[in-house]
């Protein structure tokens, strides 16, 4: 009887969860709707120079680069776009060479790519050493150590997991294995018995 409460609450909660969070999309063409042509010039604003040139010059941009491009390893978290501007944590930049030793600094100082930061700058989230003169420097090999948006969506989930399947472990430990499970060891090992 349990059992069917708390699955028919998860499929009620799941619900509820996935109606509040989605969102409409529109897929008009930006000159039919006045709305839609600011936003359009919104868009092309926030997009690269190319990629802009291309919508105003009516070629068509390419969905796959432009999706690759906002999943891809990033040395920001992206959190939300709030009034048109975009949140974002950034990440600490670590850097080692022989030849310049060891620095560390937070990915903000790099301002998207636009600046230079002691002596390095970043080109599609790609580090690079540059000379005083501002050109790439091949002399310099970089070893980038930096936490970038994959390793710590990776030591999150760890982080989380660990966690979980500790206070499982424990609560085996304390009732042992002879009983059955209730409450959130409850919860788990539904979720393990569905994976599997």
């Amino acid at each position: 009887m349990t059992d069917k409460l708390v699955k028919c609450l998860l499929v009620a909660t799941f619900s509820v969860l996935s109606l509040t969070f989605s969102s409409p999309l529109l897929a008009q063409h930006p000159g039919t709707d006045p709305a839609l042509k600011d936003r359009s010039k919104e868009t092309s604003a926030q997009m690269g120079n190319e990629d802009s040139e291309k919508l105003k010059g009516g070629n068509k941009i390419d969905a796959a680069e432009v999706i690759m491009e906002h999943i891809m390893d990033n040395h920001e978290f992206h959190v939300a776009d709030v009034a048109g501007h975009a949140v974002s944590l950034p990440l600490p930049i670590i850097l080692y060479s022989k030849e310049r030793g060891l620095d560390a600094f937070m990915s903000s100082r790099f301002d998207h790519g636009h600046q230079a930061y002691k002596g390095y700058t970043m080109d599609h989230n790609h580090i690079n050493a540059i000379a005083a003169d501002g050109s790439v420097d091949p002399s310099v090999k970089l070893y980038d150590l930096s936490l970038t948006r994959n390793a710590v969506q990776l030591l999150l989930a760890s982080f989380l997991l660990v966690v979980l399947l500790l206070s499982v472990a424990n609560r085996y430990k304390q009732r042992g294995s002879g009983k059955a499970p209730t409450g959130f060891q409850n919860a788990v090992e539904a979720m393990i018995v569905f994976i599997r």
